[in-house]
């Protein structure tokens, strides 16, 4: 009989742990469905009340805005999966955007300026993450710091100037910020192909496999074979490139730059990783939900315009937003996975 009871075991401990681990998986998934969810809702109500709100134009508008938003997101979402946080994103997106316009002006100079604004961007990235990984200093006072000092240096080198620095930004970005191709946006289609990488690259690459690990456990990540400081240090690196290219998308979009024009995005960066479903306390998270975050944050924007109410409603709106999103997907993920892995 113990014979019989021991054949027996292997075949029930498949499909046991089959199931356990469809059940995790559909865990995981639960916040970035209910964030797609909640953004199509909000559209198709506003939709409801503003038929104009579903017009091509300003659906054309929303890709354009929160474009530049999921750039920058992704750089975000990595490091907040890794259990960091970077708060020097607009420091970068103020540095790339005065470089390109004093140095892009036109079609030969915008490769001198991508030129000179890589090198800084990874040098930002290395310093945060090596400050992070190496150090093991908080990711909260390190990248505020680097945020303070590089802002700093670019208002010493702009002379302190608070409005458009140098001449119009290169043609190149403001095609890719608010070019169209027929009925297509040209900014939809790169976040498309953006999208695409991000998600292959965290779903199904040795590096994404990587990321989740040091963000659910370094120790164990570490014991498992992981280096855990070159990747922290990867994803700064990437953060600090995804928010040089923000910059310069957002030059383009507004046709004008100046030290400061990324401050806006230094907790809507965050906020769409946290309503695209990711944990601030890391292991958790995908591209997918922040692409939704994204675009809830610029359709929540329009919203406000409608309504003729001023940035601190935005803000108000922002912050409920981050409390309903994340509180009402983390139950939601509790009760559809069961138990969790």
């Amino acid at each position: 009989m113990s014979v019989a009871t021991t054949a027996d075991a292997p075949a029930a401990t498949p499909a046991a742990r089959s199931r356990y681990g469809e059940s995790g998986w559909r865990r995981r998934q639960t916040p970035i469905l209910f964030a797609w969810g909640l953004m199509l809702l909000l559209f198709i109500v506003v939709s409801i009340f503003q038929p104009g709100f579903r017009s091509n134009n300003n659906i054309r508008s929303i890709i354009d805005q929160s474009m530049i938003l999921g750039v920058v997101g992704l750089g975000q979402t990595l490091v907040i999966i890794c259990r960091g946080i970077d708060l020097s994103v607009p420091a970068m997106m103020g540095v790339a955007g005065v470089v390109l316009t004093r140095h892009g002006q036109s079609g030969g100079d915008v490769l001198a300026a991508i030129a000179v604004i890589v090198p800084i961007a990874i040098v930002l990235g290395l310093v945060n993450g090596l400050s992070v990984a190496f150090l093991r200093a908080p990711s909260i006072v390190v990248t505020l710091a680097t945020n303070t000092l590089v802002l700093g240096a670019l208002l010493v080198w702009t002379s302190g100037a608070g409005s458009q620095t140098g001449g119009a930004p290169a043609k190149l970005f403001r095609t890719l910020s608010t070019g169209h191709l027929g009925s297509f946006s040209v900014s939809g289609i790169v976040w498309l192909g953006v999208a695409l990488v991000a998600i292959i690259g965290l779903t199904a690459t040795r590096f994404g496999r990587h990321v989740y690990a040091v963000g659910n456990n370094p120790v164990a990540a570490r014991l498992s074979g992981v280096s855990v400081i070159r990747t922290v240090v990867s994803v700064y690196v990437i953060s600090a490139l995804c928010s040089a290219l923000g910059g310069m998308l957002l030059a383009g979009y507004l046709n004008q730059t100046f030290p400061n024009m990324g401050s806006e995005y230094l907790f809507t960066s965050i906020a769409v990783v946290l309503i695209g479903g990711a944990s601030i306390l890391g292991g958790t998270g995908n591209y997918a939900g922040t692409i939704a975050g994204a675009l809830t944050l610029s359709i929540l924007g329009g919203v406000l315009a409608i309504l003729n109410l001023g940035p601190a409603y935005l803000r108000i709106l922002y912050g409920v937003l981050i409390f309903t999103t994340v509180g009402l997907g983390t139950l939601l993920a509790r009760r559809g996975g069961g138990r969790r892995e």
